[in-house]
């Protein structure tokens, strides 16, 4: 924190859900956990909180849903897939770490490129580091990232040689574009979620923004635009049926005035990278425990 000696963490419930990322549960790409440790450089976080590192109370082997959440509670197999007891030493003191977690490590390996590249010691807020404008090339705010795996790679390979002395400068490179509306200059595209045949009617211009209106469309390449869709949320009508932006339902009268209005809460700003898929880009993810 600025101009006090507190650390900050960042902490995970299964209540994460799109468009925040989210780590822990499998029902949430699998790339989200690498962008853990980009997440934790950019806000300038010491440390990941999470309360059930492994809750075995139900099998993870064979019952794996927790909360609405495949995962959630876990991030650590039993040594036994039937979760009983083995003998002292059988599997040579060994966990089975998930996929999950092995992703976590990866994420927290790339702070440390980012930390040697910075030379000078854990960054500090309001201060620029040399790392950051890589950083912000993957994650754009608390709700927008770019998740194209392979650019992600190329910027920690790119790092990695800053680090070690094998490049004085790290070279301008793009994700391969995959819409129209991520080519030209980088910027931002404004997005509003009311139905889009509901009221109010025609163009939605706030503070001189002008806003797609989008609705609870899932994600479409052809579009470019869209929701992920978090496991326990329904295939139809997703939108009204899990309210991603305001989770104390009793609030939704209030934010929601009447016809007519504008909802400010419905509408967000995400940064449009050059090149690559738009932030909102998102796919399901599976996890075989390693």
């Amino acid at each position: 924190m600025v101009g006090r000696p507190d650390e900050t963490w960042i902490y995970f419930l299964h209540g994460n859900r799109p468009p925040r990322f989210n780590p822990i549960t499998i029902d949430h790409p699998g790339i989200e956990g690498k962008l853990s440790g980009w997440f934790l450089w950019k806000y300038r976080l010491r440390g990941l909180g999470y309360y059930a590192f492994n809750n075995w109370a139900a099998n993870p082997w064979t019952t794996p849903l927790n909360s609405g959440q495949n995962g959630n509670l876990f991030l650590l197999y039993p040594p036994s897939e039937s979760n009983t007891g083995m003998a002292y030493g059988a599997n040579n003191h060994r966990f089975v770490p998930s996929i999950r977690l092995e992703l976590l490590r990866d994420g927290l390996e790339d702070y440390e490129y980012f930390y040697q590249v910075r030379r000078a010691g854990q960054p500090q807020p309001g201060e620029r580091s040399p790392a950051d404008d890589q950083v912000e090339r993957i994650i754009g705010g608390t709700v927008a990232f770019n998740r194209d795996s392979e650019f992600l790679y190329n910027l920690r390979r790119l790092l990695g040689l800053k680090a070690g002395g094998e490049i004085t400068a790290i070279p301008d490179i793009a994700p391969v574009s995959t819409h129209p509306r991520s080519e030209g200059a980088a910027g931002s595209y404004y997005i509003n979620f009311q139905d889009p045949a509901g009221q109010p009617t025609g163009a939605v211009t706030v503070n001189g923004h002008s806003y797609m209106k989008i609705g609870d469309a899932l994600y479409g390449a052809a579009a470019g635009y869209g929701w992920y869709k978090a496991g326990d949320v329904p295939d139809s009508d997703f939108y009204p049926a899990w309210d991603q932006w305001i989770e104390d339902r009793s609030a939704r009268q209030e934010a929601h005035p009447g016809h007519g209005q504008v909802s400010t809460d419905r509408l967000y700003q995400l940064p449009r990278y050059r090149g690559g898929p738009p932030p909102t880009a998102m796919s399901p993810a599976t996890e075989k425990s390693t």
